[in-house]
């Protein structure tokens, strides 16, 4: 579901067998290989389906390529066991769309484009192949917000409240206003961010305009030359505390007084923020934050449920499931065990007229997603986006900020790990 290390469930691999009136032997049962997120749904299916006998084994994230990114390329070659159901990531999930041998279109299990209509489009066109037909359900919208710290923005800004702190970070010269403006009023003592890779996200799934490959070439938008020049400012002027991103300094400036915003997703408040926002004294941060949207609007992670089966006598029991995840009472129970922000859309908006989150200061936090949501592109990624930008970091990114390359140079490097990575199949040439 979503590009993080989350530190329960790094190291073994767990397998949960899900009881049901049937023999585990029997051929009928439905195989799922997942991420953990999917339990929440596949306990509450069990009760409402016990008829339909179900399997999930699920995988810890290792990375940016997961164990389940393998294995799902063993599948291209049909290799292995397959399962009847995969998980895939957003870094990863278009590599195999066009592939009918690995992926089921949603119309060979009887769903229909008027079921698919419930959902906020742009995860359905995620996963559409190059003839338009749907291939997976994603359970949630995965949209990036800014989160903020009212007591700070009131300290140097004299605001607090979301309607007001929206204009300091309308856009992102503004942004950077504000952090120049931080710093200064601060004395140095706030920073904008607590890790200039919060940016990444933002830019290169919200600001960039083109894809990483057009027409077999590599592309490289002004977006992400906006970001280098971004990142290099926030790294030489102190407006980032300098903490690797996920790491426990990190984590830390959660509950701390010295950094005014997270660029986040909506599972980020309590996975992250809620998690941390409490220091070993008791002091907290709880209840003095706020939303609003970022200067573009961002894509932050997202997972997809795939069928992969070729038995299509199982075809009706994996529609029954991937209707339960899209359906009001799935994604009902999700959203109340993890406040995820879901992608049914008459959920949503029964949610945004009641919706208040006391860790916001009582804020109407799924009216703020609704909103981005409205406005996301999801059409940018490729097959190998997760590549993509760990590459970009690693080399142009660190290149740049780092070891004093000029931005022309920092990109041939880049350039040159694309082209030997691709072996010749992606012209990275400039």
């Amino acid at each position: 579901m979503r590009n993080r290390i989350i530190s329960c469930m790094l190291c073994l691999l767990l397998v949960l067998s899900v009881v049901c009136p049937a023999t585990a032997g029997s051929t009928d049962k439905i195989v799922i290989w997942a991420n953990a997120d999917i339990r929440v749904f596949l306990d509450y299916f069990v009760e409402a389906y016990p008829e339909i006998p179900i399997e999930v084994i699920t995988f810890p994230y290792a990375g940016s390529d997961y164990d389940l990114t393998q294995r799902m390329d063993a599948l291209i070659a049909d290799t292995g066991t397959r399962p009847d159901i995969i998980n895939v990531e957003i870094n990863n999930a278009r590599r195999w769309v066009d592939l009918d041998d690995v992926s089921v279109s949603l119309y060979d299990l009887g769903i229909t484009e008027e079921e698919l209509s419930v959902l906020t489009p742009a995860t359905v066109d995620f996963m559409r192949d190059s003839e338009g037909r749907p291939k997976g359900i994603s359970y949630q919208v995965t949209v990036g917000g800014l989160f903020y710290r009212r007591s700070i923005a009131q300290k140097y800004f004299g605001v607090s409240e979301p309607e007001d702190f929206q204009t300091l970070v309308k856009d992102w010269p503004t942004f950077m206003e504000t952090a120049e403006k931080l710093d200064v009023l601060s004395r140095g003592q706030v920073r904008m961010l607590a890790c200039a890779e919060e940016l990444y996200y933002p830019f290169i799934n919200g600001t960039r305009k083109q894809s990483w490959v057009a027409d077999g070439k590599l592309v490289i938008d002004d977006a992400i030359k906006m970001l280098m020049d971004y990142t290099k400012v926030f790294y030489d002027k102190g407006y980032t505390q300098g903490f690797d991103l996920y790491s426990q300094e990190w984590y830390d400036t959660i509950h701390r007084d010295d950094t005014l915003c997270r660029l986040l997703p909506p599972w980020a408040l309590a996975h992250w923020l809620e998690l941390y926002c409490t220091d070993e004294n008791g002091a907290s941060t709880y209840g003095d934050w706020g939303l609003v949207s970022p200067p573009d609007p961002y894509i932050y992670g997202g997972t997809w449920l795939v069928c992969t089966s070729k038995d299509r006598q199982k075809y009706e029991n994996i529609a029954t499931i991937l209707r339960y995840v899209m359906s009001e009472e799935g994604q009902r129970a999700y959203e109340k065990e993890t406040g995820d922000f879901i992608s049914n859309m008459k959920l949503q908006e029964e949610l945004a007229a009641t919706s208040s989150c006391d860790f916001l200061g009582g804020q109407n936090h799924y009216e703020v997603f609704r909103s981005i949501a409205a406005s996301v592109n999801p059409t940018l990624q490729t097959g190998h986006d997760g590549f993509f930008r760990d590459c970009f970091a690693n080399y142009a990114m660190t290149s740049y900020i780092s070891l004093g390359y000029s931005m022309e140079e920092a990109l041939d490097s880049f350039r040159e790990q694309v082209g030997l990575h691709f072996n010749g199949e992606i012209d990275a040439s400039d």
